[in-house]
């Protein structure tokens, strides 16, 4: 259940957030969920515009701490900086939201 798996992380889902995506814990309903609010941090203007492969500018991962409240600025982690040797600083492909 998507409600219980927040619940294990402290964070609470809007209620309409669980309607439109149903109350599931698979890949596919928690990834529509994460995209749901990363429209809502867009058009809140804490979260800067996606890119058109859904590659956030400058970010090569990108991961949400906190997603209840949208009209909070959206808290990063902070990557390792990339080397000639390893150039996303991850030894991974670039990663890309939604």
């Amino acid at each position: 259940m998507l409600t219980s798996k927040l619940a294990e992380l402290g964070l609470t889902a809007r209620p309409e957030w669980v309607a439109r995506v149903g109350d599931d814990d698979s890949a596919a309903g928690f990834e529509s969920l994460m995209n749901s609010h990363m429209g809502h941090c867009v058009m809140a203007g804490s979260l800067p515009e996606i890119g058109p492969q859904g590659v956030l500018p400058g970010k090569h991962l990108v991961m949400i701490e906190d997603f209840v409240d949208v009209s909070k600025p959206v808290k990063f982690h902070q990557l390792p900086a990339a080397t000639p040797s390893d150039p996303f600083a991850d030894d991974t492909e670039d990663a890309v939201v939604g």
